[in-house]
């Protein structure tokens, strides 16, 4: 995927989660697979980010156990 479509695939996902947070839904949070992918020289700073309104934090960093969650969905998870 190339880094255009990447920022503009981001963006919207960002968009939906400040949308459902203006309709009430006060826990509507955006997660990335992996890293934060705004910037391609992320500094891991919070204090020298270049877009801390955008930060978006993976499934794995809040709790979500991703293994189990697509076992649920029946996904079968399959790691290279």
């Amino acid at each position: 995927m190339s880094s255009q479509r990447k920022l503009e695939m981001l963006s919207t996902v960002h968009a939906l989660e400040k949308a459902a947070m203006n309709k009430g839904y006060a826990l509507a949070v955006d997660l990335v697979s992996g890293y934060c992918q705004f910037s391609e020289r992320c500094t891991l700073d919070r204090a020298t980010c270049m877009y801390p309104t955008k930060l978006s934090y993976s499934e794995e960093a809040v709790g979500v156990n991703v293994q189990a969650t697509a076992k649920n969905a029946g996904i079968k998870a399959i790691f290279h």
